[in-house]
């Protein structure tokens, strides 16, 4: 298999470049194979189902060998971001949504690392940053909730906003949208700060005066 078989120009240099991270050949085959199967839109990822290596050579690679992981993961930042530059091209101060969501990753396994229980939820728990144009969405990253007595929703939450380029905070007008879980005076001086709108998410019966959310015209907002 090469990379020719993967449809599409760009895709094609991307695969390109992640398969030039790893050191040593066998771990690139592995890493061919894994992203062969993960672009293959026809088959459900399954370590199984995957070609030319064996599920247990293509396990070690994702959980055992030592390569530099973080790369990729810039390489893979760069090509997005540059997507949403070509997205937007021609276009006067677009408008970017950032949206900072709380999710997880159900485990049953007790001794698995970061897995905690948090809200009766037995998960690895995930504080994750969303960039929205149009059709381009992708995550600009994420950040382990570990436990109480560690960095908190909101910090994690702040220290994803921070990795945002300068030249996208230039190019776009941001709005910021979470929920009321992000809700600290704390979160959102610091968004005040970097001049970005910001939308928050709370139930309808919530009663900020004399009204609920739900009474607001077209589920507008009140002061």
């Amino acid at each position: 298999m090469s990379t020719s078989q993967i449809l599409g120009e760009p895709v094609r240099s991307l695969a390109d470049e992640f398969l030039a991270v790893p050191t040593t050949s066998s771990q690139q085959r592995s890493l061919q194979a894994a992203l062969f199967m993960f672009l293959d839109t026809a088959t459900r990822t399954a370590l199984h189902r995957v070609d030319l290596v064996s599920t247990s050579t293509l396990s070690r690679l994702l959980n055992e060998y030592s390569w530099d992981t973080s790369q990729g993961w810039t390489i893979l930042l760069q090509v997005q971001w540059d997507a949403l530059h070509m997205a937007a091209k021609r276009k006067h101060r677009p408008l970017l949504q950032l949206s900072v969501e709380l999710t997880r990753i159900e485990k049953k396994g007790s001794t698995l690392p970061f897995v905690r229980v948090f809200n009766r939820v037995h998960s690895i728990h995930l504080v994750v940053l969303f960039a929205e144009y149009g059709a381009v969405k992708f995550p600009v990253g994420d950040r382990v909730y570990k436990s109480k007595g560690t960095a908190t929703l909101i910090t994690l939450a702040r220290e994803l906003l921070r990795t945002v380029p300068d030249d996208i905070r230039h190019r776009f007008r941001i709005r910021v949208l979470a929920n009321r879980g992000q809700g600290a005076a704390v979160f959102f001086d610091e968004v005040r700060q970097r001049g970005v709108e910001f939308v928050v998410g709370v139930r309808q019966t919530l009663h900020p005066g004399i009204v609920t959310v739900a009474d607001c015209l077209h589920s507008g907002y009140v002061e």
